[in-house]
């Protein structure tokens, strides 16, 4: 990070450097954790490098690499030095290999692997020093869709959601559009749906809605998702809300990477007010499923009609 601009694109913080990345100026009273080749630089001066910490001061490692060095690049051999010496021409982004041409691999990649004998450090070395494509932006599939809409019904006309209450619920109207919390009472939000909608627009509203749930599972996840997981999420997070997902236990236990938790936290949300609906238990069990063995149920879409079925 060389300079940083404030709201008015003017230099609020700029920065030189000496070669091994050490501070050599600095001026203006902005102030950002990224530094030397645009990394993270914590409390204690060092450079956070993913696989090993950077001490720019002395232009070494702190732990040894996990390489044993290549006769031809004799440099190599020095275990804790930072790009073989050369930072002037290199940079290392993962902390363990030296990337002379700036492109994002390490260079000569295929050298520093395959002259490691340990497996399993094999591995961690190809995949450092293996570029990777951006992951996927996901979408909600057609199942996703399917399944989410049979499960929220469509009906043209308002009406309150709670099945074991009708007098009780929220009122909401087309494919699970929420029109406000509470049973529907004349406000003005109701307004605009006096007269009903048409099918055409209960499917305009609902996709509208699935993709705010979609985008608040890309927002707050923080670790790659199949399809049919992102899937699971979003049903989940279409009927809970994006806010009541991002303080979930369901987001925490992904963010950590304990996937194999996450459905069984999804079962959980089971409660809907006082109440714990059949229904509801159903739904969770199907994402459940959908995350942990990608099962999509085999749902119709839902027919609308001019009432909820319980009614």
């Amino acid at each position: 990070m060389r300079q940083l601009v404030d709201t008015t694109v003017g230099v609020a913080l700029s920065r030189a450097y000496e070669p091994f990345g050490d501070p050599l100026l600095t001026t203006g009273s902005g102030s950002t954790v990224f530094g030397f080749t645009g990394e993270q630089r914590d409390g204690t001066g060092l450079v956070y490098l993913r696989a090993r910490y950077y001490a720019p001061p002395f232009g070494r490692f702190l732990s040894r690499d996990i390489w044993q060095g290549d006769p031809r690049q004799p440099m190599s051999y020095n275990a804790w030095a930072y790009v073989d010496a050369n930072p002037v021409n290199t940079t290392d982004r993962s902390g363990m290999c030296p990337d002379d041409d700036r492109d994002g691999r390490c260079d000569p990649w295929w050298l520093h692997c395959r002259m490691i004998s340990d497996p399993e450090l094999f591995e961690q070395c190809v995949e450092c020093h293996t570029p990777t494509a951006p992951p996927p932006r996901l979408s909600p599939s057609e199942n996703c869709e399917r399944f989410v809409a049979s499960w929220e019904g469509c009906v043209l006309r308002l009406y309150n959601d709670d099945p074991d209450n009708p007098d009780e619920g929220n009122c909401t109207i087309g494919i699970g559009e929420l029109v406000h919390v509470y049973p529907c009472d004349g406000r003005s939000s109701e307004w605009r749906f006096r007269s009903g909608i048409t099918e055409e627009t209960a499917w305009a509203m609902f996709r509208s809605d699935l993709w705010e749930a979609a985008s608040g599972v890309r927002t707050h996840v923080q670790v790659p998702l199949t399809q049919y997981q992102f899937d699971a999420l979003v049903s989940f997070t279409f009927n809970l809300g994006v806010d009541p997902f991002a303080a979930s236990i369901v987001l925490q236990t992904l963010n950590e990477g304990d996937y194999g938790s996450v459905p069984e936290a999804i079962t959980h949300y089971i409660r809907s007010g006082e109440n714990y609906p059949p229904g509801l238990t159903h739904r969770r069990r199907g994402e459940a499923d959908m995350f942990a063995r990608g099962i999509y149920p085999e749902v119709e879409p839902p027919v609308c009609t001019s009432r909820p079925w319980w009614q």
